[in-house]
Order: structure tokens, then sequence, then C-alpha cells
């Protein structure tokens, strides 16, 4: 039969004493009893606690605050009561601004009648917090950046429903630009994880063979030239939470041996040390790749494939959900508006249409941002139209100019943005523009020439 009591972290130095008080309140509470910080978030980090009870006066490198710190840093959601001889106001204080529940006496008569009050309060506090963390959670649409009502936006969302509160691991497959993080962060939210633990994203294509391992596992002091001291690794990191391998299409074949080994254990050790570190986060990957072809070239282990793909979603690109277009635009503006210092800008139905008439053949919503983004710059007034929408089209264009062209194409828009826009603050006084852009006044109504711009047209 399980065992239904609340299981509590006892962590003191004077371990007589923290076993006396594990047995007296045995009754209620299952506690775990140790006596040094390292040992404490060993056992913290392996089990999930109720509560924990900390000496604040441990007599090590890292006292009874320090291991607070730690603790909320590794799980806030976990009660903590301080335990103290004396009445240290400084501590107590130091304490609860830390995240401390509550404090205890320690060796006054009534001193059990006060933990298991505390106790009782704490673990009470902590299930209602959850409960309402819980229904928050449902209440909040955790598909909120995933804007669109396409049917393959909406098919896209019941994926995330459907697989996030399940325990797999999740590959999220899908042309650059379109979204992927965002599915990976809906995932780590819809499943309740956002609770819990840490959403840490690692771009698996940023590191060589041998800092790859480094940077997933972590490694000890002295374990390589440069390991000054001991770093933790993004699946340490992400305890209890979600970890997402963004680009592991291009990880280097080193860490795919690695990384299948935490797949199949659910377990590694950091480099250069021995104490094997469990971990339990939801592994989601992601990549623009073709993995089927790259195991076919030998580039990627198929037995890592089997292991990543779980459950595999596609996440459409924009070209092939067009009547979504408008809809993200809206959403891109109003989220770019502080970005640029313009609030209230909006976007005219005329430039919507001509964003939603585009192919958009590649960089997919990224390259949409982009676009918005600079027709906000370059807009005066408060709505983007269709004149201020640049496309670098020659990108991709079946027969590009040559670079000498596209040089020249990329200039002579520069050229029309900067100038007329002096020509606006000046009002069409083109020797005032002149000396604001530092150059003859000749060479600025040269440059008005080659652009087919007329000054007049600027005067009020």
């Amino acid at each position: 039969m399980a065992d239904k009591r609340p299981r509590v972290l006892f962590v003191d130095d004077e371990t007589g004493f923290a076993e006396d008080m594990a047995a007296l309140v045995s009754d209620e509470f299952r506690c775990d009893v140790v006596g040094d910080p390292v040992s404490a978030m060993r056992q913290f980090q392996r089990f999930s606690y109720d509560l924990a009870l900390l000496d604040i006066d441990l007599q090590h490198d890292t006292d009874g605050i320090g291991l607070l710190k730690q603790m909320k840093e590794q799980d806030s959601s976990v009660p903590v009561v301080m335990l103290t001889k004396t009445a240290d106001l400084s501590a107590i204080i130091e304490s609860v601004k830390c995240g401390a529940f509550y404090y205890v006496l320690k060796g006054a008569d009534p001193s059990i009648h006060d933990l298991m009050h505390v106790a009782r309060l704490a673990i009470e506090d902590a299930r209602l917090r959850r409960a309402v963390s819980r229904f928050e959670e449902e209440e909040r649409d955790v598909c909120d950046g995933i804007v669109g009502s396409s049917p393959a936006t909406r098919g896209l969302k019941d994926e995330i429903a459907k697989v996030a509160g399940l325990d797999c691991a999740v590959l999220i497959t899908g042309e650059s630009g379109t979204g992927k993080e965002l599915v990976a962060r809906a995932l780590h939210a819809a499943g309740g994880r956002a609770s819990r633990g840490r959403f840490v994203a690692v771009n698996c294509a940023a590191f060589p063979d041998r800092l790859i391992e480094s940077e997933l596992f972590g490694h000890e002091k002295g374990a390589f030239t440069g390991a000054d001291k001991r770093r933790i690794g993004k699946f340490e990191y992400a305890a209890r939470g979600s970890i997402l391998l963004d680009e592991v299409g291009d990880m280097p074949s080193g860490g795919q041996a690695k990384l299948l080994r935490v797949l199949q254990e659910k377990c590694f050790e950091r480099v250069g040390g021995n104490q094997t570190v469990e971990t339990d986060a939801r592994v989601i990957s992601s990549t623009n790749r073709d993995l089927a072809e790259r195991i076919r070239l030998g580039d990627f282990r198929d037995d890592l494939y089997y292991r990543l793909a779980e459950y595999v979603i596609h996440v459409p690109p924009l070209r092939e959900r067009p009547e979504d277009i408008a809809d993200i635009a809206v959403y891109l503006v109003a989220g770019l508006g502080e970005q640029v210092g313009r609030k209230d800008m909006g976007v005219s139905q005329a430039a919507l249409d001509a964003l939603s008439g585009r192919d958009w053949r590649r960089n997919n919503v990224r390259e949409l941002r982009n676009v918005l983004l600079a027709a906000m710059i370059r807009c005066d007034g408060d709505t983007v139209q269709p004149a201020h929408l640049s496309y670098d089209s020659y990108e991709f264009a079946e027969h590009p100019p040559t670079y000498e062209e596209a040089k020249q194409e990329t200039v002579d828009q520069f050229k029309h943005r900067y100038l007329t826009h002096l020509l606006r603050l000046t009002r069409g006084n083109v020797a005032a523009a002149a000396e604001m852009a530092g150059i003859q006044r000749t060479t600025f109504h040269r440059h008005l020439t080659e652009i087919g711009v007329d000054a007049k047209a600027f005067r009020e």
C-alpha cells in the first residue's frame, strides 16, 4: 500500500536532534534526515518533497540560507521552514526574503508543537498554491503565441493539447522560422511542468563535439583546461521541467551517442565526474532537417531518432496557411510596437492584403516579422501601409541577380529610405537635409535624381 504521508526533507548537522524530531512526527510525516547541504541537494533533486526543514546554522561552506536559495532555484513550489536556536531577527528576515515559509525555534519546550503546526500550514499553503496555479494554467491559452484559425493551425493546437500531458518525447519538425520553439513552450506550459521546473532551450548546432557534452550534462572542476569550477548542464538545469534540443538534426555524432544513453537510462554523469545524476526533464526536440535523409547518409543515428520521435508534430509553413497571415501580422505589430516606441501603431487592411498575397517561400513567420519591423521603422504615421513594405525578393528568386546588382538594389533602397526621411524632417529643404546628412548639396541632389525623388513633394 502506498505511503500517503507527506514527505519531508529534514536538514540539520545535529543529526541526533533531527532524528529525534523525525521520530516524534513519524505518525504524520515521512522524514528523510540528512546532515549536510550536498546530501540535501542530492536528495532534493532525486525525490519529490512536500516540505523541507532547514537548520539556519549549518556548519558547512553553505549555510541554511544558502541551501534555501539553492532549493528555491531548483523548485520554488516546495515550502521551506527554517529552524533556529536563537531568534536572530536579521537571519530570519533574510530567510523569509529568500522564500522561506516561516521559522521555528529549536530547543524550546513547545518546539515539537510549533513544528507540527507550521509544517501543516506550509504543506496546505503549497497545495492551495499548486491548485490555483493549475486552475490558472487551464484558464490561460497556452497556445497564445500560436496565432491563426486556419484548419492547419487548429490542427496544430489540437495536437499540442493531446500530447502535452503525456510523458513522451516529442519531435517538432518544420521549416526555418515556422515557430517550432513556440510549440515546444506550449507543450511545456500545457503539460503542467511550468509550475514545477524550467523550460530550457539549447541549440545543438552551436557547439562542436568536444563542447556539446559539457553544455548538456555539465562538468566538474578540472575536467578539462579552463574548467575552473563545476558547471551545471542544461539537463540538470531543466530538472522537473522541459528541455528543448533545437536543431537536433545538426548535433555532432559524439553528442548523439551521449544523448541516446540519457534517453535510455534517465541519468548521466558530468564531464570529469563519476556521480550519477538522475533526470526527469521532458525531452522535446526540433529540426528543420530531413532526418530520414540524414539517417540514410549516416549523419544521424536511427536509434536516437526513434527515442526522440515517440510523437512527431509538424509545424506547417506560412504558405500552407495564408488565411492566418493577416492575424499573425496584427499580432506581431502589437508586440513590436514597444520595441520601436510606437505602441499605438497599426497596420492597414491594404497592407494586410499585400502580405497575405505574398508567397512566403522561406523563413516564414520570422521573415514576416522582419518585414513588419522594417515597415514600422519606415512609417512616419500610425498605420503601416503597402508602401512601407519591402522584401529582399532576390533572395528567393529562381535566377538571382549578380552580386553587384543585388548590392546596388540594397544601396538604392537605403538611399530612398534615408533621404526621404531627411526631406520629411526638413519639409523639402535640400540645403538643410544635405547639412544633416553631412554631404554637399550638389551630392544630395545627385542622389535624389538617381532614385527618382523630387524634393518639392515634401514642401508644405
